[in-house]
This record gives C-alpha cells, structure tokens and sequence, in this order.
C-alpha cells in the first residue's frame, strides 16, 4: 500500500503496524475527533475525505492535534 500512497504523497513515511503503533494512532484519532479537527464535505463518500487533518486552529486559536 505504502508505494501506491507515495505517488500521490511524497512525504508519506512507512509505518509498521505494531500493536503499539496501532493503540497510539486509535488514541490521536480519538483526540482528534474529540478536539473538533475533524472535518469533511458531507458530499464526500471516499475515505481521504475523513481522513485529512486540518491546517487551522481551533476557535480558541489553539492548533488542532495538539
């Protein structure tokens, strides 16, 4: 999968999928998700379109993910 992503990002990084790995990445998208720094075009029905984080700050201007 890592190569096909890499076409159209270049500056993806390749993760092994330790068990680690995996509870960490549930625990930002749980952060994520309850921080409000989600966002997605209803229209969408793709899964890159609920899994683009944003660029912006919060209303507070604290950044989101952080």
């Amino acid at each position: 999968m890592f190569p096909l992503v890499r076409e159209f990002f270049p500056s993806a990084r390749n993760i092994t999928y330790l068990v680690e790995v995996k509870i960490r990445m549930v625990l930002k998208a749980k952060d994520v998700i309850s921080s409000g720094c989600l966002e997605f075009d209803v229209a969408w029905t793709d899964s890159r379109s609920v899994t683009t984080p944003l660029g912006s700050s919060t209303d507070s201007g604290r950044p989101c993910g952080s």
